[in-house]
């Protein structure tokens, strides 16, 4: 049975992906349990992959250009603290902070015993290493590259199935202002009472269904939107 080439793309996507998981398996695991894992996520990526070698070359400019934007919108979104951040990194500063100056795994120490650190890290490992070699700046850094060349190769991933340049400059626009079921809100209002929705920035319907958009997500949870992202695009 002949398997489809994956897209070239996919493949840096994958690896930016795996790194946390590799970092894990042998942070906060057993030697036997990291190794294990390890070998497990090595020999699931070489099958995904196997087919890359047929695969259509990639698309430079295209991929210039979704990482240009890409850059552009961590920039915006307070990555690697070049401008203002939302309330929320307030404490996600802290893990990052906690993950560069503390040996791992590591418990937080409490009047009642120690508390071991839980929380979603995967965004974190990576920049933590790079801090942990370089510094808390090189680690600011390396969390605004990673999530911006993850969101890089998902705007790619996404932008080449159009087949013109028009229509990957939409594919781009769209993905970016919008994410796609929030724009109907938006429509819906504007031609009923032709006025453009001032929905809050969490995108609430009915005060009950959080639906937000990319942008929101990239600004306050890119540690939970951008898995999304890479998922939707690697089915794609």
């Amino acid at each position: 049975m002949n398997h489809p080439a994956p897209h070239r793309a996919l493949l840096p996507l994958a690896i930016l992906l795996a790194l946390p998981l590799l970092a894990f398996d042998f942070g906060f695991l057993t030697p036997l349990a990291a190794f294990a894992g390890a070998a497990a996520l090595l020999v699931a990526l070489a099958l995904a992959f196997r087919g890359l070698r047929s695969a259509p070359l990639l698309n430079w400019r295209l991929m210039g250009v979704c990482m240009a934007v890409a850059l552009a919108v961590v920039a915006l979104s307070g990555g690697a603290h070049i401008l203002y951040r939302t309330d929320d990194w307030t404490i996600r500063d802290g893990i990052l902070v906690d993950l560069v100056r503390q040996p791992w795994p590591f418990a937080y120490q409490f009047s009642d015993g120690a508390q071991m650190l839980r929380a979603p890290l995967g965004i974190y490992l990576a920049p933590a290493l790079v801090g942990k070699m370089f510094g808390l700046f090189a680690a600011d850094l390396a969390m605004g590259l990673q999530n911006a060349l993850v969101l890089g190769f998902v705007l790619l991933l996404v932008a080449q199935e159009a087949a013109t340049r028009r229509g990957r400059v939409i594919v781009i626009a769209v993905f970016v202002l919008f994410s796609g079921m929030d724009i109907l809100p938006a429509l819906a209002r504007l031609l009923i009472d032709g006025r453009h929705a001032q929905l809050p920035h969490l995108d609430g319907w009915g005060g009950i269904i959080q639906y937000s958009s990319h942008i929101t997500l990239m600004f306050w949870t890119p540690n939970h939107g951008l898995a999304g992202f890479a998922f939707a695009a690697a089915y794609l």
